[in-house]
């Protein structure tokens, strides 16, 4: 078990520092400038600025700065937001971020999870096809236009629910269901899918036989096995759900994290997105291996062959 998670996190960590270089220098090779609008300055001004940030150095010496500062936990200043580190704009938006994300996976676990177990087991029947083309639409459809959508008809229309900012717990009913349309859909698949075939195995016929309720042998032995594929799925849901706050944020006007993600690509405010895309990839490759290590816990099919045998050591 020891050597399990020791190889796990140093594959985390390579992931983390390939991603951290694979950013940096990306952001570095786009073309323009973080102080562009700052040209109109007298050109030594506007080189003390730079200079002042380190922009002048070669590539490579800021990248080893910036690693430098990442082992001291500094992920350096905004560019555009001087007063401001990148430190502190995680500090203060990423709760809001990570309130709407929890929110947003605790609807689409147990929405998928319901309607996922209704289709399965009214599979061939109407209320299954329903199910399934709710799935269809619930991928197809972005989230982004799909927060267009319920902001037209639930604020401009109906008037029941805040278009914007956020003030309340009606100020995350609109972005929280935009952000879990999509793995509500994606869950529901999948649970429909794994639930039918465990209500085809051996084990469910047997308990038939013995005269087990139909409810006891749903909710008690074939879903806590079906579920097991929609607990390795936590992991990306995670992702999906992070990333696509990007854009859900902006448009509900939600001060968290994606806010700042995505003007800091416009304005090339390089240590942000550094500093935000390391953040994120450090939340997300640690919810994979925690979500690893429980599927290895629950079902023993997943674990690594010494510890099957009962190598846990």
């Amino acid at each position: 078990m020891t050597l399990f998670l020791l190889k796990r996190l140093l594959s985390a960590l390579l992931v983390i520092w390939a991603v951290t270089t694979v950013t940096f220098v990306s952001i570095h090779l786009i073309p323009g400038d973080p102080f562009a609008d700052a040209q109109y300055l007298p050109a030594p001004v506007y080189h003390n600025i730079r200079q002042h940030y380190g922009l002048d150095q070669p590539l490579l010496v800021q990248y080893f700065r910036y690693l430098s500062g990442i082992a001291h936990a500094d992920l350096g200043q905004s560019l555009r937001h001087g007063d401001r580190s990148v430190n502190d704009i995680i500090a203060r938006n990423f709760p809001v971020s990570a309130s709407l994300g929890m929110v947003s996976l605790i609807l689409a676990i147990t929405a998928g999870l319901s309607l996922g177990t209704i289709a399965a087991l009214n599979n061939g029947k109407l209320l299954s096809g329903i199910v399934s083309g709710f799935s269809v639409l619930g991928l197809a459809v972005p989230n982004f236009i799909l927060a267009l959508v319920l902001i037209y008809i639930f604020a401009e229309k109906l008037n029941l629910l805040p278009a914007a900012l956020w003030q309340g717990w009606q100020s995350a009913i609109l972005p929280a269901v935009s952000l879990a349309a999509a793995p509500t859909a994606y869950i529901a698949r999948l649970t429909r899918s794994s639930l039918t075939g465990v209500m085809r195995q051996n084990f469910v016929k047997v308990s038939r036989s013995f005269g087990f309720s139909r409810t006891r042998i749903i909710f008690f032995q074939a879903l806590p096995v079906a579920i097991i594929p929609v607990l390795a799925f936590v992991g990306p849901l995670s992702s999906a759900v992070l990333t696509g706050s990007f854009a859900v944020e902006n448009i509900f006007a939600v001060p968290g994290l994606g806010k700042y993600f995505v003007s800091s690509i416009y304005d090339r405010d390089y240590t942000v997105v550094a500093g935000l895309t390391l953040f994120y990839s450090s939340v997300l490759v640690s919810i994979n291996l925690v979500v690893d290590l429980v599927c290895c816990l629950i079902d023993p099919r997943t674990r690594p062959t010494t510890m099957a045998d009962g190598g846990w050591r």
